[in-house]
Parts: C-alpha cells; structure tokens; sequence
C-alpha cells in the first residue's frame, strides 16, 4: 500500500518473516513494514502501524514519545469502532 508523508511517497507492507518485531520504519527506502505474525490481535496491528507512522511522520521523537502516541491514538480509534476490513 502507497501513500504520502511530508510529500514523499511512502510504502506499508506486512512481513510474516518478521519475528522479534512487530514493526519497522526503513527511512531509506521509505517503507514501513508491519509484522503480521499469527499471534498478534487486530487491535497489535493498529498499534503497530500507528507506531510506525508516526516514526516516519516524525523522525526525529524520541522511541517513548512514539510509543506512548501511537498506544494512545490506537486505544481512541478502538473504543470508537475502528476495525481492519
């Protein structure tokens, strides 16, 4: 999946060799790469995704800031009903 941050074009893919994360930004190639091992729930992959967004929207927050955003946005889009299709 493309889409665009601070007008670069960027790509999201989902990885099942990805093992001991769950998610990854790559600046140099602008990718995001998301772990979808079976074990993670629909509610981890928000988490993870949301995470990873906000490491390339804001490359230069510190990994707490991050973590704590991204869990913060994921719990507020869950309790109003966001669901992967």
């Amino acid at each position: 999946m493309d889409f665009r941050i601070r007008g670069e074009k960027w790509t999201l893919r989902y990885s099942r060799w990805m093992k001991k994360r769950w998610g990854w930004c790559v600046y140099s190639r602008r990718e995001i790469v998301i772990s979808s091992v079976k074990n993670k729930t629909e509610y981890d992959h928000l988490d993870s995704a949301l995470h990873e967004l906000l490491h390339a929207e804001f490359p230069d927050l510190k990994e707490s800031v991050v973590h704590h955003g991204a869990t913060d946005i994921a719990w507020a889009l869950w309790k109003i009903g966001y669901r992967k299709k």
